[in-house]
């Protein structure tokens, strides 16, 4: 007869006992960063640029007009985007 502690031991294991492969992983996708990046068929991710929505009038309309489009993020920050999206 095993003592307590062996059983409780053998319970455990007995009940953790599954295949490791089939657990999905407990990972959250950030969704501010989801809500304001797209991701291309070429795998990098497209951004919109920052100061277009205010304070217009200061602004030349070439730097608003250049505003208007959109931006791909640089690589650095590339993975930093994969690692919050997961993808």
């Amino acid at each position: 007869m095993p003592s307590s502690i062996e059983f409780k031991k053998r319970s455990k294991t007995v009940h953790w006992n599954y295949d490791k492969e089939s657990i999905m992983p407990k990972l959250k996708t950030h969704r501010g960063l989801a809500k304001r990046v797209k991701k291309t068929a070429n795998g990098k991710f497209k951004r919109h640029h920052a100061y277009a929505s205010h304070i217009l009038a200061k602004k030349s309309r070439k730097r608003k007009r250049n505003l208007r489009n959109s931006a791909i993020v640089k690589p650095c920050d590339a993975k930093i985007f994969a690692l919050m999206l997961h993808g």
